[in-house]
C-alpha cells in the first residue's frame, strides 16, 4: 500500500511539475523570434515602415498603390524572412511586412495583447498615409492568421487570406491533452472567434502534411466561417515550414495566388 501511495504521489508531482513548466514557459514555447535585422535597415526591396517615429515593419515602395497588402508572419523568425511575398503580391500594390513587438528590430515584450494592439496601430498608420478608401488585404501566416482575423473581425480590412491557420488553444489542447490548457494559456489567439465576427472574402491555403497545425484545424476554421465568399486550397505533400514554395509555384495554389492578385 505504501508503495502504491508513493507511486501515486510521485505521478502527481510529475504532473504538477510539467503543468507548471508549461505555464511558466508557455511564451517561450509559442514564440521563436529572431533578430537578424536588429537595426531594422531592410534590404534592396523592403524599406523600414515607421509611424510617429516607431518602426513597425517593412514596405515595398510603390507610387499611387492600387491597394495595400499587409503580411503578418508566423511565430518563428522575423518579418524580413518573408521577403518571398514580393513575388506573390503584384508590383502595383503596396506590400507591408508587419513586425511584432519583440521580433526583429522591434523592442518590447511579446504577448497576444501587444501584437493585436500593434496590428491596429499599423492599420491606423496605413489609413493615415493612404486614406480610408484604399482597400487593404490582410495575409496571415500561422500565428499571423489570428492577427489578420482579428483585424477582419473589427471590419478593418476588405479581404482576408490565411496560410496554415489555427487557434492556439485548439492546437495546445491536442498537444497537451492531460492538462486544462484553457485555464493555463495566457495567449489564446482565438482565430475561430475572430472569424465568427468577420465578413471579408476569405481564402485559406493549408498543407496536408502540416505537423504543427494539422489540416483539420484549417478545415474547421474554413467550414465555420460565416461569410459566403470563401475558398480553401489543400496542398498535398507540404507541411508548416515549406508551404511558401507551394504558394508560389504549386498548381494547387493557383486560386490563392489569383485571390492575392485580384
Amino acid at each position: 500500500m505504501g508503495l502504491l501511495l508513493s507511486i501515486v504521489a510521485g505521478s502527481f508531482l510529475v504532473y504538477g511539475a510539467v503543468g507548471l513548466f508549461i505555464y511558466v514557459r508557455q511564451r517561450r514555447l509559442l514564440y521563436s523570434p529572431t533578430h537578424r535585422d536588429a537595426q531594422g535597415a531592410g534590404d534592396k526591396v523592403f524599406k523600414p515602415w515607421r509611424a510617429d517615429g516607431e518602426f513597425l515593419g517593412y514596405y515595398r515602395p510603390v507610387a499611387n498603390p492600387r491597394r495595400v497588402v499587409i503580411f503578418f508572419h508566423g511565430s518563428s523568425g522575423e518579418a524580413l524572412d518573408r521577403a518571398w511575398t514580393e513575388e506573390l503580391v503584384p508590383s502595383k500594390d503596396l506590400l507591408i511586412l508587419a513586425e511584432y513587438p519583440g521580433y526583429g528590430a522591434r523592442k518590447g515584450s511579446i504577448s497576444e495583447a501587444a501584437i493585436l494592439k500593434d496590428a491596429q496601430a499599423l492599420i491606423a498608420s496605413v489609413r493615415r498615409s493612404w486614406g480610408r478608401n484604399t482597400p487593404v488585404l490582410a495575409v496571415g501566416e500561422g500565428l499571423g492568421s489570428a492577427v489578420s482575423s482579428y483585424l477582419a473581425s473589427l471590419q478593418l480590412v476588405e479581404r482576408l487570406a490565411l496560410i496554415s491557420p489555427f487557434s492556439t488553444e485548439q492546437v495546445a489542447s491536442k498537444r497537451y491533452r492531460l492538462y486544462p490548457v484553457k485555464w493555463l494559456l495566457r495567449d489564446k489567439y482565438p482565430t475561430d472567434e475572430f472569424l465568427q465576427k468577420a465578413q471579408a472574402p476569405l481564402h485559406v491555403v493549408h498543407g496536408t502534411l502540416d505537423e504543427y497545425a494539422p489540416l483539420e484545424h484549417g478545415r474547421a476554421l474554413f467550414q465555420a466561417y460565416p461569410g459566403t465568399t470563401k475558398k480553401l486550397d489543400e496542398v498535398p505533400g507540404f507541411g508548416h515550414g515549406n508551404l511558401d514554395q507551394a504558394i508560389l509555384h504549386s498548381p494547387f495554389t493557383s486560386g490563392f495566388r489569383d485571390f492575392i492578385a485580384e
